[in-house]
Parts: C-alpha cells; structure tokens; sequence
C-alpha cells in the first residue's frame, strides 16, 4: 500500500467485521469483533443508521458510523457522526476527509 494508491469509501460489509474493532481499538475501545458483528447487521436493517468504511488496496483504513436524528423543533432531519478512525500511520492523507464527504452526501 502506497500514499497514491486511491481510496474507496463504501457501506460496510460483514466481511469487514475483523478490521472495524482493530481500527475502534486505536480510539480507545476495547477490541472485540463478536458484538460488533451483530451491530453491524442491526445497522445494516436501519435507514436511518450508516457506517462506512475506506478502502486502500483491499484493506480497511478507516471507518464512519453516522445516525439520522428528526428535530422536533424545525421538522428537519440532522446528521450526526458518532465514531470517526483512519488508521493511525497513515492519518493526514485525506482519508477522514473522504469519509466525511461521503456520510454528507448520504445524509
């Protein structure tokens, strides 16, 4: 993996299950794949919930999870990120960025 091979922002998959509680380990969470299999599949039923990933040459870099929440005061949907992590050695390339972008279109 190189700074100029491209990344790929996209829904996460059950398959990346063995890299999300690695990348959340870095953000201070413990590591544990098993519940954040079966969070993933509740989310992946929710159109209100999101989580994305980015890809670089097949591996998972980083990852998004954002929530739609309804505002009772303006009627109006609002976009919250909840967790956010790009892998620390190679963090100040964009990837966040990418991510963000992505949940604001999805949003």
């Amino acid at each position: 993996m190189t700074l100029h091979d491209p990344i790929t922002v996209r829904r996460v998959i059950d398959d990346d299950c063995a890299s999300i509680p690695e990348l959340m380990k870095q953000l201070g969470y413990p590591k544990s794949p098993s519940p954040c299999e079966a969070r993933l599949k509740r989310l992946a039923l929710s159109c209100s919930e999101l989580v994305l990933v980015a890809e670089r040459t097949s591996e998972i870099v980083g990852a998004l999870g954002i929530h739609l929440k309804s505002l009772l005061h303006k009627g109006v949907y609002m976009g919250r990120i909840t967790a956010l992590v790009v892998r620390e050695d190679i963090r100040g390339q964009g990837i966040g960025k990418s991510l963000v972008q992505e949940a604001e279109r999805w949003a």
